[in-house]
């Protein structure tokens, strides 16, 4: 989460011309995200996954992610970070321990 700067709200996030950016809105201050967010909108048509690598990297260490106990696929940790993304809020799973990502359901 973050906070403004000059009145300590909680900043809201917005997407404007492709940009990422968190808006205060008590005071209107508007901040611009930088490569340390964990919300960080990227577009890439490669794939499902390509399209917020970011976020999904970041994903296994943001303690604002749901935790879910789902066995890990490939080390079979059985605790995982949940994460939404794209436009139909497709869910993936994150393993806390190695850091596997895998489309929840498969």
């Amino acid at each position: 989460m973050k906070f403004c700067k000059l009145c300590n709200n909680i900043l809201h996030t917005n997407i404007y011309n492709e940009e990422l950016t968190f808006k205060c809105i008590s005071c209107n201050k508007i901040y611009k995200s930088d490569n340390t967010d964990t919300l960080r909108y990227e577009f890439s048509k490669k794939s499902n996954l390509g399209i917020y690598e970011r976020q999904l990297k970041t994903a296994q260490n943001d303690p604002t992610n749901m935790k879910a106990f789902i066995d890990c696929p490939k080390c079979k940790h059985y605790i995982c970070k949940q994460v939404e993304l794209d436009i139909d809020l497709k869910l993936f799973n994150v393993c806390e321990k190695c850091g596997h990502i895998w489309l929840y359901g498969d």
